[in-house]
Protein backbone atom coordinates (compact mmCIF):
# COMPACT_ATOMS: atom_id res chain seq x y z
CA UNK A 1 0.00 0.00 0.00
CA UNK A 2 1.41 3.41 -0.83
CA UNK A 3 2.33 6.04 1.78
CA UNK A 4 -0.46 8.45 0.74
CA UNK A 5 -3.18 5.87 1.44
CA UNK A 6 -1.55 4.92 4.77
CA UNK A 7 -1.24 8.59 5.82
CA UNK A 8 -4.90 9.20 4.93
CA UNK A 9 -5.98 6.15 6.96
CA UNK A 10 -3.86 7.28 9.95
CA UNK A 11 -5.36 10.78 9.94
CA UNK A 12 -8.90 9.37 9.67
CA UNK A 13 -8.29 7.00 12.58
CA UNK A 14 -6.71 9.81 14.64
CA UNK A 15 -9.72 12.03 13.89
CA UNK A 16 -12.10 9.28 15.03
CA UNK A 17 -10.10 8.76 18.22
CA UNK A 18 -10.03 12.49 18.93
CA UNK A 19 -13.83 12.69 18.54
CA UNK A 20 -14.34 9.67 20.81
CA UNK A 21 -12.01 11.09 23.47
CA UNK A 22 -13.75 14.48 23.30
CA UNK A 23 -17.14 12.78 23.82
CA UNK A 24 -15.75 10.77 26.76
CA UNK A 25 -14.31 13.91 28.36
CA UNK A 26 -17.78 15.51 28.34
CA UNK A 27 -19.28 12.65 30.35
CA UNK A 28 -19.12 11.90 34.05
CA UNK A 29 -16.56 9.35 35.30
CA UNK A 30 -17.91 5.81 35.60
CA UNK A 31 -18.97 3.78 38.65
CA UNK A 32 -16.68 0.81 39.21
CA UNK A 33 -17.22 -2.53 40.95
CA UNK A 34 -14.79 -5.32 41.70
CA UNK A 35 -16.55 -8.57 40.81
CA UNK A 36 -13.97 -10.75 42.48
CA UNK A 37 -11.24 -10.20 45.05
CA UNK A 38 -8.23 -8.96 43.12
CA UNK A 39 -4.49 -8.97 43.69
CA UNK A 40 -2.45 -5.85 44.47
CA UNK A 41 -1.42 -5.33 40.83
CA UNK A 42 -5.04 -5.38 39.63
CA UNK A 43 -6.11 -2.97 42.34
CA UNK A 44 -3.16 -0.77 41.34
CA UNK A 45 -4.70 -0.53 37.88
CA UNK A 46 -7.95 0.67 39.45
CA UNK A 47 -6.04 3.27 41.45
CA UNK A 48 -4.37 4.45 38.25
CA UNK A 49 -7.77 4.70 36.52
CA UNK A 50 -9.00 6.81 39.44
CA UNK A 51 -5.89 9.01 39.34
CA UNK A 52 -6.51 9.90 35.70
CA UNK A 53 -10.23 10.40 36.44
CA UNK A 54 -11.62 7.47 34.46
CA UNK A 55 -13.51 6.13 37.49
CA UNK A 56 -15.21 7.73 40.51
CA UNK A 57 -14.42 7.26 44.17
CA UNK A 58 -17.28 5.38 45.85
CA UNK A 59 -18.35 4.31 49.33
CA UNK A 60 -15.47 6.06 51.09
CA UNK A 61 -12.94 4.45 48.78
CA UNK A 62 -11.96 4.23 45.19
CA UNK A 63 -14.01 1.22 44.20
CA UNK A 64 -16.68 -1.02 45.70
CA UNK A 65 -16.54 -4.76 46.03
CA UNK A 66 -16.06 -7.53 45.86
CA UNK A 67 -19.53 -7.90 44.43
CA UNK A 68 -20.94 -10.93 42.67
CA UNK A 69 -21.61 -10.22 38.99
CA UNK A 70 -25.39 -10.08 39.47
CA UNK A 71 -25.04 -7.65 42.38
CA UNK A 72 -22.75 -5.41 40.33
CA UNK A 73 -25.09 -5.09 37.34
CA UNK A 74 -28.62 -5.77 38.59
CA UNK A 75 -30.37 -3.30 40.93
CA UNK A 76 -32.96 -6.00 41.67
CA UNK A 77 -30.30 -8.51 42.77
CA UNK A 78 -28.53 -5.90 44.91
CA UNK A 79 -31.85 -4.87 46.51
CA UNK A 80 -32.87 -8.48 47.15
CA UNK A 81 -29.60 -9.05 48.99
CA UNK A 82 -29.91 -5.69 50.78
CA UNK A 83 -26.54 -4.47 49.54
CA UNK A 84 -26.04 -0.81 50.42
CA UNK A 85 -23.75 0.74 47.84
CA UNK A 86 -23.66 3.55 45.29
CA UNK A 87 -22.25 1.05 42.79
CA UNK A 88 -24.18 -2.19 43.39
CA UNK A 89 -26.61 -2.79 40.56
CA UNK A 90 -25.38 0.14 38.46
CA UNK A 91 -21.67 -0.51 37.87
CA UNK A 92 -20.29 0.94 34.65
CA UNK A 93 -16.94 -0.87 34.94
CA UNK A 94 -16.21 -4.36 36.24
CA UNK A 95 -12.73 -5.21 37.54
CA UNK A 96 -11.82 -8.87 37.30
CA UNK A 97 -9.04 -10.84 39.01
CA UNK A 98 -7.08 -11.89 35.94
CA UNK A 99 -6.96 -11.82 32.15
CA UNK A 100 -8.72 -15.17 31.77
CA UNK A 101 -11.71 -14.07 33.85
CA UNK A 102 -11.80 -10.76 31.99
CA UNK A 103 -11.72 -12.50 28.63
CA UNK A 104 -14.52 -14.86 29.64
CA UNK A 105 -16.69 -12.00 30.93
CA UNK A 106 -16.06 -9.82 27.88
CA UNK A 107 -16.94 -12.63 25.48
CA UNK A 108 -20.13 -13.47 27.40
CA UNK A 109 -21.24 -9.85 27.39
CA UNK A 110 -20.40 -9.44 23.69
CA UNK A 111 -22.09 -12.61 22.49
CA UNK A 112 -25.02 -12.86 24.90
CA UNK A 113 -25.85 -9.17 25.37
CA UNK A 114 -24.41 -7.56 22.21
CA UNK A 115 -22.19 -5.41 24.43
CA UNK A 116 -19.46 -3.20 22.97
CA UNK A 117 -16.19 -2.82 24.82
CA UNK A 118 -12.92 -0.96 24.97
CA UNK A 119 -10.26 -3.33 26.22
CA UNK A 120 -7.01 -2.08 27.74
CA UNK A 121 -4.64 -3.15 30.48
CA UNK A 122 -3.49 -0.41 32.87
CA UNK A 123 -0.44 -0.75 35.07
CA UNK A 124 2.42 -1.08 32.61
CA UNK A 125 4.58 1.86 31.50
CA UNK A 126 2.12 2.36 28.65
CA UNK A 127 -1.52 1.23 28.40
CA UNK A 128 -1.83 -2.06 26.52
CA UNK A 129 -4.57 -2.41 23.91
CA UNK A 130 -6.10 -5.84 24.29
CA UNK A 131 -8.46 -6.73 21.48
CA UNK A 132 -9.58 -10.07 20.10
CA UNK A 133 -9.25 -11.16 16.49
CA UNK A 134 -13.05 -11.48 16.55
CA UNK A 135 -13.63 -7.90 17.83
CA UNK A 136 -15.46 -5.53 15.54
CA UNK A 137 -14.29 -2.14 14.32
CA UNK A 138 -16.09 -0.18 17.07
CA UNK A 139 -14.41 -2.18 19.84
CA UNK A 140 -10.99 -1.73 18.23
CA UNK A 141 -11.45 2.03 17.85
CA UNK A 142 -12.82 2.34 21.40
CA UNK A 143 -9.82 0.38 22.75
CA UNK A 144 -7.42 2.68 20.91
CA UNK A 145 -9.25 5.75 22.20
CA UNK A 146 -9.18 4.48 25.78
CA UNK A 147 -5.45 3.77 25.55
CA UNK A 148 -4.80 7.21 24.03
CA UNK A 149 -6.83 8.82 26.81
CA UNK A 150 -4.88 7.00 29.51
CA UNK A 151 -1.56 7.89 27.88
CA UNK A 152 -2.62 11.53 27.45
CA UNK A 153 -3.63 11.82 31.11
CA UNK A 154 -0.34 10.30 32.25
CA UNK A 155 1.76 12.74 30.23
CA UNK A 156 -0.27 15.88 30.88
CA UNK A 157 1.40 18.34 33.24
CA UNK A 158 -0.30 18.73 36.65
CA UNK A 159 -2.97 21.43 36.85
Amino acid sequence: MNDTIEAGRDSTTRSQLDRLLAMAAERDPVRTAIVHPCDAVSLGGALEAFRIKLILPVVGGLIDGPLAFDNAISPEAADAKRIVSTVAGVADVLIVPNIEAGNMMAKQLAYLANAQSADIVIGARLPIILTSRADGRLSRIASCAAACGVRHERTRPPR
